[in-house]
């Protein structure tokens, strides 16, 4: 009776180790290797969550919640852009879609969506950008 508890828990132990990797985004602390994607506008330096601030970063200039939001969180920078903010949360994707409005320079306005996502050992990170006349720019970037 007691070997089969043991089978049972170690079994389960088998298939769910490979994932926790990816579910524990606030632990997650590593250099970014660039594998693939634009070198000038892939992030670089260190992935890594502040624990504190319930945030992910990547490289220097991007953030992540690690908190889904319920409703968007609204900013208004003065004599900037005005922004709309959602953050989706799963085990093993972050995203942030920001809508900007009422910028200074109006190729700024429109919808971006920043994801990262970890699959197996490696981090893609992708941005889309469609602006306010529906021209769309993406790119991605793989890191090891």
């Amino acid at each position: 009776m007691n070997s089969t508890y043991i089978v049972i828990i170690f079994s389960s132990l088998f298939f769910v180790a490979p994932n926790l990797y990816a579910k524990d985004w606030k632990s997650f602390d590593r250099e970014l290797v660039l594998k693939s994607g634009p070198k000038n506008q892939c992030p670089d330096g260190r992935a890594y969550a502040i624990v504190k601030k319930n945030v992910f970063l990547l490289g220097q200039n991007h953030s992540f919640s690690l908190e889904k939001t319920n409703a968007p969180v609204e900013e208004k920078v003065e004599e900037g852009c005005s922004y709309k903010t959602e953050s989706m949360v799963s085990e093993t994707k972050l995203v942030e879609k920001t809508v900007r409005t009422k910028c200074p320079n109006l190729k700024e306005n429109g919808i971006l969506e920043e994801s990262i996502e970890l699959k197996n050992e490696s981090l893609t990170y992708k941005n889309i950008f469609i602006n306010e006349a529906s021209k769309r720019s993406e790119f991605e970037c793989l890191y090891q």
